[in-house]
């Protein structure tokens, strides 16, 4: 799977890409990534949840609005993706 050799700004920056082309199904698939847990989850799968709500963040995504709250306040959401999250939200 080509995507797993990305490195996290890759990853990133596909997400944004696909939001902007596309955002009726980009965005949908950006939710979803940045939806999947990561706590018992490999570096990989942390790296692409964390480029995913990185750039719900970049595209400024209100409709992810509940799910970034979810993912900044969760207890079993990595400290990476609650960071991303965070700030997500102070760009939204």
């Amino acid at each position: 799977d080509a995507f797993k050799v990305l490195t996290q700004p890759e990853k990133r920056e596909f997400f944004v890409c696909a939001g902007y082309v596309n955002p009726a199904e980009g965005l949908p698939l950006v939710r979803n990534a940045a939806a999947k847990s990561d706590v018992l989850a490999r570096n990989t799968i942390r790296e692409t949840r964390t480029a995913a709500i990185e750039a719900l963040g970049m595209l400024k995504d209100r409709g992810a609005k509940h799910l970034l709250n979810d993912i900044a306040s969760g207890m079993t959401t990595s400290g990476s993706a609650r960071t991303a999250a965070q700030e997500a939200l102070r760009k939204i």
